[in-house]
């Protein structure tokens, strides 16, 4: 029995960078450099890939080409991030690509744009993919082979599989959606 994760990364660094600005989190330093932001998203990934035994696919954003195409795409969403942040993200990457996971970045390509990507191409090579992001859109990969682990801010990690598809969409979009329904429900 084959898996892979494949995990949307974005949204682990602005959840951890938001508990520290609230003050939920110890900040953190080794030899009088803050490692805050790095020790808290790498020890997330490597739990998903329970130290290294599930092969783990991390994907990034960059900047996306719908937003330059059409300035009304996700102009209600504030960049709360500086270049500080960026540093620290690549960083970030540069880490997880040394100690061996995949990484993905593609110039003008988001996240989930690349998990949804990898997960279309590896489904023949794997028997389990589970995702991990905090984007609902995602759901629309679910099939037989395919879980989504959906970050909810209040209550953590959500399964949403196959089995418990419509009780789950239920309880996130307060309406009945049936399997495989999740683009005809976004439209």
């Amino acid at each position: 029995n084959s898996r892979i994760n494949i995990v949307d990364f974005q949204y682990i660094y602005y959840k951890y960078i938001n508990l520290i600005r609230i003050g939920k989190l110890r900040q953190l330093s080794f030899d009088g450099k803050d490692t805050t932001m790095l020790y808290y998203p790498l020890k997330e990934i490597e739990g998903f890939s329970e130290k290294g035994t599930i092969k783990t696919c991390v994907c990034f954003d960059s900047k996306a080409e719908k937003k330059e195409m059409d300035a009304s795409y996700k102009s209600n969403r504030k960049s709360t991030l500086g270049d500080e942040d960026y540093n620290r993200i690549d960083e970030i990457r540069d880490i997880l690509k040394e100690v061996g996971y995949e990484v993905y970045k593609v110039d003008g390509y988001e996240a989930d744009d690349l998990v949804a990507s990898l997960t279309n191409s590896l489904k023949d090579k794997y028997d389990e993919i589970h995702i991990y992001t905090v984007d609902k859109d995602l759901l629309q990969l679910i099939d037989s082979k395919v879980t989504v682990h959906l970050f909810r801010a209040s209550k953590g990690y959500m399964e949403v599989n196959k089995r418990n598809f419509a009780e789950c969409t239920e309880k996130l979009f307060k309406v009945y959606i049936p399997f495989n329904m999740v683009k005809v429900f976004k439209s």
